[in-house]
């Protein structure tokens, strides 16, 4: 699973120096799949100083407590490296944010779902036959609450 750049605001440098968060309707699907998986996160980025606040964001919001291991806390340059580190991590689902990189990874990964947003729109639409296409993270994970 990744997390794409997408999934953040507030990137060091650009921001108003406010720090990374991770997406509030993001959030409570991240901690249930990090509850319940073998979770790993790939974040593309550039620096250091962006893969420490990366993981800042993924401790402040709990994630880590929630079971995602930090030392599967990935990250690469570009979206090239996000798919060959996919394909080396053998998942049975990969979430992504690029089209180019879902559908890569279609003929080796059983499940890929893609977040649509309003920069990746036009690249979805030839491929929302072959792959999960959602608009939010709750569309795929959402756990109804039990009945009482």
């Amino acid at each position: 699973l990744e997390v794409a750049p997408h999934g953040w605001r507030g990137w060091p440098g650009g921001g108003g120096g406010r720090p990374l968060t991770i997406l509030p309707t993001a959030l409570p699907s991240l901690l249930e799949i990090a509850r319940c998986c073998d979770l790993y996160v790939v974040t593309q980025c550039g620096d250091d100083a962006v893969e420490a606040a990366v993981t800042q964001a993924l401790h402040d919001a709990g994630v880590f407590d929630a079971g995602l291991n930090p030392h599967k806390v990935l990250f690469c340059e570009t979206e090239r490296g996000r798919g060959s580190m996919a394909r080396q991590i053998e998942p049975v689902l990969y979430v992504d944010t690029s089209a180019q990189v879902a559908e890569g990874l279609l003929p080796f990964v059983a499940a890929v779902v893609c977040v649509a947003t309003p920069y990746n729109a036009a690249a979805l639409a030839p491929l929302s036959a072959r792959l999960v296409v959602v608009d939010d993270l709750r569309q795929r994970f959402h756990r109804p609450a039990a009945a009482a």
